[in-house]
């Protein structure tokens, strides 16, 4: 038990496979005991006929924190508990920074998966497991309480407000009622606000051209977002043209599966290119040339039109940045989970996680139009970091999926499985091969290998960059994405 208990009731998920269900449920009625906490375990939570699907997604949502139950048998098994901790993925990447929701919780000695690597885990099954999950849950209530307690001060100079995402509820009840002044106040304050007001308006130093305020400006690019735009079409065409040239193809006017998706171009000054540390000039070796900072929050994919690279970012944005680091324009993402880009001639392919889709984008101007989608197979994915690339080869898409590397046909049907050692987490053609980034001996090993186009894995390098998420071939280097950083590498 905590030193001190907190006030705030835990919200707790329990995420976790079947043959895990009897250790799960002896956890679920140890933390029932604990009146601070209410565990969410779908066996006791489920109504019949409810829609069991969405009860879960909206529990994930509502919850403070979640436990990723973890064995053997759950790290490797395919179904529900894979799109329960992939969904639990999704909601962390929107938490404000230190407020951390999961916890993976080893029920026995197994391996974690990639995936869960970044969070610290408990060994539930030693002597002082219990304690320390426990004193994890306290630290997350607390975290959750701090906001309300928090003093407000009125300010003596004016600020900019801080901008951030979605906070807890708990963080944003912070009651404003000591603020308001009483009514005599007001009935002194109100005739000096009247007069004040219309002197600004007759002495207005801007005049009538709004533009002219400063302050316009500012608030314009405080209140600037980018929204994500989902597609509520679900048509799976059976046909997709190919242009064999780089010309534009218009989509039928009032097409079903098509959606315009208007560009928010944005520009930022050059950033200072810094040499990665420590990489060898060898000719047989992969170095780091340059680096900059990824523009967004996270980046998931990357790929090279010819000129400049294209970025998806896990806020819904797709990005194109010049070869030093400048963004060009920013996109919204036909759905809230971009991944893995490539392109063709005048056309950006997307892969989105959240529904496993693959998409056809065609870029005009500063316009991104969906053209067509289908289905993305997630067959043989099971435990472990999933993180999907795709690559334009001749006249075929080929999309990398965990373990295994498939040819797709024009209608997303697949022609050719190439099974994969090794977790796959970039792909890349350099028009005779493959470059495939992927893990080694552990998940913090990485290595990129070149791989014909049968399956054959050619040579094996050393990366110079860890938890890469992407590659590109631009002709003669290789572009490698992380989460934070863009890198082009000399091979």
């Amino acid at each position: 038990m905590p030193e001190t208990i907190p006030s705030l009731k835990l919200q707790v998920f329990l995420c976790h496979a079947s043959e895990d269900k009897l250790a799960v449920r002896a956890l679920y009625e140890r933390l029932k005991t604990e009146n601070w906490i209410h565990p969410w375990l779908d066996e006791e939570e489920l109504i019949p006929g409810q829609p069991w699907r969405y009860e879960v997604e909206k529990a994930l949502e509502e919850s403070h924190l979640i436990l990723v139950c973890l064995s053997p048998q759950s790290v490797a098994k395919q179904g529900y508990v894979q799109y329960e901790i992939e969904t639990a993925l999704d909601y962390a990447k929107y938490m404000p920074e230190g407020m951390s929701n999961i916890i993976p919780l080893k029920l026995t000695e197994c391996k974690i998966p990639r995936r869960l690597s970044k969070w610290q885990y408990v060994n539930y099954y030693e002597n002082q497991g219990y304690e320390k999950l426990l004193k994890g849950l306290s630290l997350r209530a607390k975290k959750l309480e701090k906001p309300a307690h928090v003093a407000v001060s009125i300010p003596t100079a004016p600020s900019i407000p801080t901008l951030s995402r979605t906070l807890p509820i708990e963080a944003s009840r912070i009651s404003l009622i000591p603020f308001i002044p009483s009514k005599s106040i007001l009935l002194i304050l109100l005739p000096i606000i009247l007069v004040l007001l219309v002197s600004f308006t007759l002495i207005n130093p801007f005049g009538s051209n709004s533009s002219a305020n400063p302050t316009n400006t500012i608030f314009a690019q405080l209140t600037t977002t980018v929204t994500p735009v989902r597609v509520t079409s679900t048509s799976v065409p059976t046909t997709i043209v190919i242009p064999t040239t780089a010309t534009n193809v218009s989509a039928p006017e009032g097409s079903a599966t098509t959606s315009l998706l208007t560009a928010t171009p944005t520009f930022s000054p050059s950033r200072t290119i810094t040499p990665q540390p420590g990489t060898t000039t060898s000719p047989t070796a992969i170095a780091v040339a340059f680096d900059f900072a990824a523009p967004g929050s996270n980046t998931m994919g990357i790929a090279w039109d010819g000129k400049n690279l294209w970025l998806s970012n896990n806020d819904a944005t797709i990005f194109q940045v010049d070869t030093q680091g400048n963004t060009l324009g920013s996109f919204r993402s036909p759905d809230a989970t971009p991944e893995g880009l490539t392109w063709e001639g005048s056309n950006l392919w997307l892969i989105t996680r959240n529904y496993s889709f693959i998409h056809r984008l065609q870029v005009n101007g500063v316009n991104l139009k969906e053209v067509s989608k289908y289905p993305a197979s997630r067959d043989g994915v099971i435990g472990g970091g999933v993180i999907t690339d795709l690559e334009w080869v001749d006249q075929n898409l080929w999309y990398s999926n965990q373990y295994v590397i498939r040819k797709l046909d024009a209608s997303g049907n697949i022609l050719t499985n190439l099974a994969f050692p090794k977790n796959i987490l970039g792909l890349a053609w350099d028009g005779k091969k493959f470059w495939v980034a992927h893990e080694n001996k552990t998940p913090f090993d990485m290595v990129i290998s070149t791989v014909s186009i049968e399956g054959k894995i050619l040579a094996t390098f050393p990366s110079p960059v860890q938890e890469i998420v992407g590659l590109a071939w631009d002709g003669g280097y290789l572009w490698a994405a992380t989460e934070k950083q863009i890198y082009k590498l000399k091979v």
